[in-house]
């Protein structure tokens, strides 16, 4: 076998140890009606109300199991390579994609606060998010902390 060959092998083999760490290692999304959380997340910003009410009725249906979920949300940060590149280079990109992820950010604790007392576990994360630069993302995590406590189990 050539020296190329098995850096091949070896590479597909550290590639297919990745892939299964990946899946073992990633903690399961809930599902409700045949469709992941992470999917009936991407229909919240569709602008189309009977998808949305039909999303808040899947988060609440799915209840304590998804509030992990929408802590991860909560948590999207960009790495420090994409935060450099975004500084230095792309700005008009890099604008676009923190508006994007801060985006996901609002709605996950838009998501949260819908849920009520359920979401307690997301307190400290949200409390987090009060000291926001972005007003609006600042803004959802305050009335989520308001809903979460107002609406007892």
């Amino acid at each position: 076998m050539t020296l190329n060959k098995s850096r091949c092998i070896w590479m597909a083999v550290a590639i297919a140890l990745g892939v299964v760490l990946q899946v073992g290692v990633s903690p399961r999304e809930p599902v409700y009606h045949g469709m992941p959380a992470g999917s009936w997340f991407n229909r919240i910003s569709e602008d189309d109300t009977p998808s949305a009410e039909e999303t808040r009725r899947a988060f609440r249906s799915l209840g304590a199991a998804v509030v992990p979920y929408l802590c991860s949300r909560l948590d999207h940060r960009p790495s420090m390579t994409l935060a450099d590149w975004i500084a230095n280079v792309e700005k008009p990109l890099g604008a676009f994609y923190l508006q994007r992820l801060e985006s996901g950010q609002i709605h996950a604790a838009y998501m949260l606060g819908e849920m009520g007392a359920v979401a307690v576990s997301a307190e400290s994360r949200l409390m987090k998010l009060t000291n926001s630069p972005n007003w609006s993302l600042r803004g959802a995590a305050i009335v989520a902390l308001q809903k979460i406590h107002q609406n007892p189990p």
